[in-house]
């Protein structure tokens, strides 16, 4: 999701130390799993399909 660049660094309010202020996630982390586990199940569907049809003979690949 990126890390949206370098932090921006701000004086704090005694002035003597500087505070790094970071900007804000693109997306939640909950967006992010759904995201990978949609990825998942749609490499488990293409493996199944894959596996357990008759899909392979449509593109004319055979077993060597």
């Amino acid at each position: 999701q990126g890390s949206g660049g370098e932090a921006i660094c701000v004086k704090s309010n005694n002035g003597t130390t500087l505070e790094p202020i970071f900007t804000q996630p693109r997306f939640s982390v909950t967006i992010y799993m759904l995201l990978i586990a949609s990825i998942i199940i749609a490499s488990l569907i293409a493996f199944v399909l894959l596996r357990w049809t008759n899909i392979v003979s449509l593109a004319d690949a055979t077993e060597p």
